[in-house]
């Protein structure tokens, strides 16, 4: 099998485990990666919907394509999609070491051993940045255990759970289509969104409420707080804590503040609240943290 179905990686992230490496597997192609705590990903285009599901660790993602951005937070359990032809400019993420699975959904593949009739065959063109769903967490894990286990069950069943996987994604899809056509999701506009988003970053260091954030759009607190979390996909004080952090991070490998500074300058109350936060969000206290990098 070639590389070229298989998923994009970045390079500071080498993959743990790759299916092309091993011929028996005949399903879609996978890696397996773990990634350090913070990093860039510079350009990403995949020639197959592409759909990676985290095994372990917690992080935040900032997508930027042109002048768009886009915030999300995958954690254990959740799973991100995007069609063919999806483009980033560049994907900054910081959090805690993660450990995902990508799938490269090559649906040329079961054309090619004629595994169901072409109109029959899933049309994946929904976008997941950060859902969750047990039917594709099984199976992804199902596929790596097939391939660690040395494709013992055979030919059949990698191609069965590729099919399967396949399948699951085209069900969410029109399974979340349903719901909205009769309860549609209410989302901020793109200029919303980005003016929010440019103000919070500017605005760490003062104590923030929902009613500032809330006065930018115009809205009450209570449809602006609905409409946040379904375009950000976490809550509003979720969101601030994690630039807050991600902020922090980029002041403590420049090691010319003290801990206690960097806390204020980000928004903490104090030392004490920042360490709480941070060992919660990365996995490690400040001080470790600065000692990793320094």
């Amino acid at each position: 099998m070639s590389h070229s179905g298989e998923p994009k990686t970045p390079d500071m992230v080498p993959p743990i485990l790759r299916s092309e490496q091993d011929s028996r597997w005949l399903g879609f192609p996978f890696l397996v990666q773990r990634a350090p705590a913070a990093g860039r990903w510079d350009g990403f285009d995949s020639p197959n919907y592409w759909v990676s599901v985290i095994v372990s660790g917690a992080y935040s993602v900032r997508l930027q394509s042109g002048a768009r951005d886009k915030d999300v937070y995958l954690s254990t359990g959740s799973f991100c999609g995007y069609p063919a032809g999806q483009h980033w400019d560049v994907l900054h993420w910081s959090g805690r070491p993660v450990e995902s699975m990508s799938v490269s959904c090559d649906c040329s593949r079961l054309r090619a051993l004629r595994l169901a009739p072409e109109e029959t065959l899933p049309a994946l063109g929904a976008t997941y940045r950060s859902s969750t769903d047990q039917g594709v967490t099984t199976i992804v894990a199902n596929m790596r255990r097939e391939l660690e286990m040395g494709c013992l069950s055979g030919r059949l069943y990698a191609e069965s759970l590729s099919l399967a996987l396949a399948a699951r994604l085209r069900g969410i899809a029109l399974e979340s289509r349903a719901a909205h056509s009769y309860n549609a999701r209410p989302m901020l506009a793109p200029s919303q969104a980005r003016l929010l988003s440019e103000f919070v970053d500017a605005s760490l260091a003062q104590d923030l409420s929902i009613g500032d954030l809330a006065n930018l759009t115009r809205m009450s607190a209570s449809h602006f707080a609905r409409r946040f979390r379904n375009t950000f996909e976490m809550p509003v004080h979720r969101y601030v804590l994690h630039r807050r952090v991600e902020r922090a991070i980029r002041l403590l490998s420049l090691d010319n503040q003290s801990i206690a500074e960097v806390a204020l300058e980000c928004g903490f109350a104090n030392q004490s609240h920042f360490t709480e936060a941070f060992r919660r969000i990365i996995g490690t206290t400040p001080h470790r943290y600065r000692r990793r990098v320094g």
